[in-house]
């Protein structure tokens, strides 16, 4: 195991997208249960086909699909972690599962930030990295400045010590 030198998460600003998703799906709740509420789906006579009372729940398990996608992207956002080592930079994803996205240090060809105006006032910003691989990294964190001068330490440490 790895000795962990550097540990960030992703910036509050990635939760911004889901929950707008999330307000805009309790909005659509409550127009539909205000134009087509549920016992008027429910208690509708249809006659004998039962497949109109599943096509007026349609609209309702939709949203509730909806709903539950976006609290699942919360969480994920939340239970990601960026880790830095000696040897690796390390981003681990997952609810139940965990999934490791590792890159060797040894293997960096470019990094460079991304700080909008709103980045700075908020310090966050996008990190980029690429390796020799042709391999992208992009990460939406919170001091994206400090993890660039960890990793610009751990290479001097490297040529420094070897």
């Amino acid at each position: 195991m790895e000795q962990v030198i550097y540990r960030t998460r992703l910036h509050w600003i990635n939760y911004l997208r889901p929950i707008g998703y999330l307000m805009i799906c309790v909005i659509l709740l409550i127009l539909l249960s205000a134009f087509l509420p549920f016992s008027y789906v429910s208690n509708f006579d249809y006659g004998d086909n039962p497949i109109y009372h599943i096509l007026g729940l349609l609209p309702y398990l939709f949203i509730f699909k909806l709903v539950f996608q976006n609290v699942w992207w919360l969480i994920s956002l939340k239970m990601t972690i960026i880790e830095l080592s000696k040897e690796h930079l390390i981003l681990t994803t997952g609810i139940f599962s965990k999934s490791n996205h590792s890159l060797p240090i040894i293997k960096y060809e470019g990094l460079s930030i991304y700080q909008p105006l709103l980045g700075r006032m908020l310090n966050y910003g996008s990190i980029n990295l690429t390796t020799g691989e042709g391999l992208a990294f992009t990460l939406r964190i919170r001091k994206p400045y400090e993890l660039k001068e960890q990793i610009q330490q751990v290479l001097q440490d490297r040529l420094y010590y070897n």
